[in-house]
């Protein structure tokens, strides 16, 4: 991804965090946002609206520091948020296609299970072992990375709409000295609609990579079984395991 794509990745969730806290003021409490908007402008308009363009890139990056510290919480697993090859990886060991070692060969591995971590390692590992030396994964490579691009963005971009929600709520009834009104009713139900439909798109863009990588990856360690007579190896540490101890969250 170059230096533009980056940028942009963490420009777009920002300023749509941004818009949807605008809108939503808009639609609840017309007046003020108005005011507010106008007297923000009038102070420095080209200034304020390359400062608001940073900003949102900043805004951006802190939603995906949130976004990729939720991706591996047992929440995000509970929702299948995660991207989990544990199916692909023991399909491949079961059919001889690949071995898993610990590098501890004392201990058992054969009773112990890779955790979703673990196994984003281990699929990490053995697509970029072969991006340069299969035509297949080499091929493969610049569709995979776009869709994880994707799939981020749309989980940065749920976090975002999550926090505008949030955002708008807490300036609205700032601001709102009687209880709320219809048009927060209102609003908050198209808020939390919008927050539904971003977990949707980040839900299904999960899917999307993790079957595109798992079905490239799947097929090929099935050829090179067959090129070379011998499973891929991989060599693991206790961290890509579930851990041992009887309470699993």
């Amino acid at each position: 991804m170059d230096e533009a794509q980056r940028f942009l990745r963490y420009l777009t969730p920002g300023l749509t965090f941004v818009i949807l806290i605008a809108s939503y003021s808009y639609l609840s409490q017309h007046d003020w946002t108005l005011k507010f908007t106008k007297d923000f402008l009038s102070q420095n308009s080209v200034g304020t609206a390359i400062g608001l363009f940073f900003v949102s890139g900043g805004i951006g990056f802190l939603l995906s520091a949130f976004h990729h510290v939720l991706f591996w919480s047992p929440i995000y697993r509970r929702l299948a948020l995660v991207t989990d090859y544990r199916q692909v990886l023991e399909h491949a060991v079961g059919t001889g296609r690949l071995e898993l070692r610990l590098r501890d060969e004392v201990q058992d591995i054969a009773k112990r299970r890779l955790s979703h971590a673990g196994s984003w390692r281990v699929v990490s590992s053995l697509w970029h072992e072969r991006r340069e030396s299969s035509a297949r994964i080499k091929g493969a490579d610049r569709r995979t990375v776009s869709l994880s691009d994707i799939m981020h963005g749309a989980g940065t971009a749920f976090i975002g709409a999550v926090a505008a929600l949030v955002v708008w709520a807490y300036l609205h009834l700032r601001h709102t000295a009687c209880w709320p009104g219809g048009s927060f009713w209102i609003v908050l139900v198209v808020a939390v609609a919008v927050a539904g439909v971003h977990l949707w798109n980040f839900r299904q863009t999960v899917e999307h990579c993790q079957g595109v990588i798992g079905t490239m990856l799947s097929n090929e360690l099935r050829l090179e079984r067959l090129d070379k007579k011998r499973p891929a190896v991989v060599i693991l540490s206790e961290t890509d395991l579930e851990s041992q101890t009887p309470f699993k969250l």
